[in-house]
């Protein structure tokens, strides 16, 4: 059974139990740990279900801890309803309830920056039931434990209704309407404006009525799969390019929940960094790249970013960038070679990571660093998950459902074919031009391909042995650029695989072949056929490239401290196996080659 994503907590205030008014609290049981609830009674004994000094009915407070799961920040949360008739009890009840902020900030601290402690941020909502001219009110705001949100908001940003008591029929109370219903915030006395509350992350104010905010930061390291990422409701990104790096802040109002952050769909390292092209829920703060003249050349159309640099001086390289507490994640598009040393500072820095693929430069390389995550890093606490947009593409997808529909696998044929020239986007990095690893463009993109393949036919048809032919058709393209492979699959059945990037031949296809008839995906149709006949043709070419779809399941999974099967590095792994072995069967001529994975 699925958790439930929100939860309450409270008890009745007439008995403790189930017996009069509630004062609950709700929150995301998938994105904050309970650490603590009481309910205090507001009355000369706070312990037990009692009626205070001239209340007309009995009244509580409720209290909850919690614990951010991501940024393990904390929280103390309060709801209450002071009586409608008695002043007195209206005055002592906020002693209680102060004295018990008081308390709870004390017992309740956490690991801050530097090995130091921080007090949770604390809020209280409440029908007061009295105006800000009374002595409730004013006795709260004298405290300087707690200061009432609507000061901290321009008057242009406050909306809504200006009066939260009519007694139902304006007309009747024209001379007792007003505010009664407060929202306080508390931590260490500080709640800044929105220009100003960068300084303190704890609150951060854009208008009244909106909820509390914890902050969750991504940062984004390397350009080509960056093209619609996915978080939070208030996040801080930084974003890393092979050349450039980009730190941006994302805003939104409204519950604590995913979602999405809309970018244009042209990839980053094309130009002028398409995240400036977001929507206004995105602001982009900061750009890093190695050097200062490159961040300024991709910012001079920027207005209000920081640049960061290897030659920028202190405070600005990468490493500082992950001492930042604002951030809690990390997207790395980097080239292939440097992967793995960011990958391990991010980790090691307690930042969760989305590394681009492949894993790794080969088997070897992947498997000590999936060693080094397993033995150095508490996985609980920390996940590194890389990105394969393949395994998230709407078109394959739904073939993949057909193909669960059609019977026993029979085979498959997988051919993508292109051809890279000099000058193109994708040559024109160094990286790319003289790789220093296996296979060159077909290591960069064959995993792509390897992973739609191996989602159509599903873990009971997954490849146990390949044969493998390879070749360099164009001298600009090493060391190899096409390989023409078999593979033979689990269940004993067989396909064929080929992919160039230095063929005049073009266009992509991946059929499978079933008991009852075939799959086929090509640029986001899929067709369906039985008895020889085409039954179905589905048009999915508007799908995108599945980033976005991917990089919100990573923000979801990070939410709810559950990762994505599809995102582990075990799973990267595998793709990475078969490449490496269609290319080492290639050096022997063919020779068959088993996979272990």
């Amino acid at each position: 059974m699925q958790r439930p994503f929100r939860a309450h907590i409270g008890v009745a205030r007439e008995d403790g139990a189930e017996k009069g008014g509630y004062s609950p609290i709700i929150f995301a049981v998938q994105i904050f740990h309970l650490l603590h609830c009481e309910t205090l009674w507001l009355s000369p004994t706070p312990d037990r279900p009692s009626l205070g000094w001239d209340a007309g009915s009995i009244r509580i407070v409720t209290i909850g801890g919690f614990e951010h799961k991501v940024t393990r920040r904390r929280a103390v949360a309060r709801n209450t309803h002071l009586d409608n008739d008695g002043g007195q009890s209206r005055k002592k009840s906020v002693a209680i309830i102060l004295e018990a902020i008081k308390r709870i900030r004390s017992e309740w601290k956490s690991a801050g920056p530097g090995g130091s402690t921080e007090e949770p941020a604390v809020f209280l909502a409440g029908d007061f039931n009295c105006f800000p001219d009374h002595e409730a009110y004013l006795e709260m705001a004298a405290s300087d434990l707690m200061v009432d949100l609507f000061h901290f908001v321009e008057p242009k940003k406050r909306y809504g209704e200006g009066f939260t008591f009519t007694g139902f029929e304006p007309h009747k109370y024209k001379e007792e309407q007003g505010r009664i219903d407060f929202i306080w915030l508390g931590s260490q006395g500080a709640v800044q404006t929105r220009r100003a509350s960068e300084k303190n992350p704890n609150w951060q104010v854009e208008g009244y009525a909106k909820g509390f905010v914890m902050s969750i930061g991504v940062a984004i390291i390397g350009g080509g799969m960056l093209r619609a990422p996915t978080l939070w409701k208030r996040l801080r990104i930084a974003y890393t390019s092979s050349s450039s790096r980009y730190l941006c802040q994302r805003r939104a109002s409204g519950k604590f929940s995913p979602a999405l952050l809309k970018l244009h769909e042209s990839k980053l390292t094309t130009g002028k960094p398409a995240v400036r092209q977001a929507t206004e829920n995105l602001t982009l703060k900061a750009i890093y790249s190695r050097s200062l003249k490159s961040a300024k050349s991709l910012g001079e159309s920027l207005s209000s970013v920081d640049l960061y640099s290897d030659d920028a001086g202190s405070g600005k390289s990468y490493a500082d960038l992950l001492k930042r507490d604002d951030i809690h994640a990390v997207i790395i598009a980097l080239p292939i070679l440097k992967q793995p040393d960011y990958i391990k500072q991010a980790l090691k820095a307690g930042k969760h990571v989305l590394a681009e693929k492949p894993i790794a430069k080969d088997v070897a390389t992947a498997s000590e660093l999936l060693k080094w995550y397993h033995d150095e890093i508490d996985t609980k606490k920390v996940s590194w998950s890389v990105a394969e947009n393949f395994r998230y593409m709407d078109s394959f997808l739904y073939g993949t459902q057909q193909v669960k529909q059609m019977g026993r696998v029979l085979g498959f044929r997988t051919r993508m074919q292109t051809y890279v020239q000099p000058g193109s986007k994708y040559y024109e990095t160094e990286w790319r031009k003289t790789p220093e690893y296996q296979g060159g463009f077909l290591l960069d993109g064959g995993v792509h391909f390897i992973a739609g393949t191996r989602l159509l036919l599903q873990p009971e048809n997954a490849p146990t042995r390949v044969s493998a032919f390879t070749t360099q058709l164009q001298k600009h393209l090493p060391p190899v650029d096409t390989a023409d492979a078999t593979w033979k699959l689990k269940n004993g059945s067989s396909g064929t695989f080929a992919v160039s990037f230095g063929t005049t031949f073009g266009g992509s296809e991946y059929t499978v072949a079933c008991e009852k008839g075939t799959v086929s995906v090509s640029r986001g149709m899929i067709v369906v056929t039985k008895d020889g006949k085409e039954v179905e043709r589905k048009d999915l070419t508007s799908e995108g490239a599945g980033v976005k779809q991917e990089v919100k399941a990573w923000g979801e999974g990070i939410a709810a401290s559950k990762q994505d099967s599809r995102q582990t590095p075990e799973e990267a792994l595998k793709d990475l196996e078969i490449l490496e072995a269609m290319l080492q069967s290639g050096e022997r001529n063919g020779q068959p080659m088993d996979l272990k994975l």
